[in-house]
């Protein structure tokens, strides 16, 4: 089970960039191509910290097809 707020997963199906609007301490970002698999993926932004509206940066290979990012505490 997870607990609310420790997790946020968002699809962007043209990539590009997104933010998120965070309460708490600081989360992971990784990302996942969703057409290829394979583990997660490290992009630019590896972390972020609560409290405020913070970018997540650009998929690590191609930020212009569709990418799930995995933000979790």
């Amino acid at each position: 089970m997870i607990k609310v707020g420790t997790l946020y997963l968002l699809y962007l199906p043209n990539g590009g960039s997104c933010e998120l609007d965070l309460k708490g301490t600081s989360f992971d970002v990784k990302w996942f191509n969703p057409r290829s698999g394979g583990d997660l993926q490290a992009g630019r932004v590896k972390a972020i910290t609560g409290g405020g509206v913070a970018k997540l940066g650009d998929a690590p290979v191609d930020k212009y097809t569709d990418s799930l990012v995995v933000v979790k505490k």
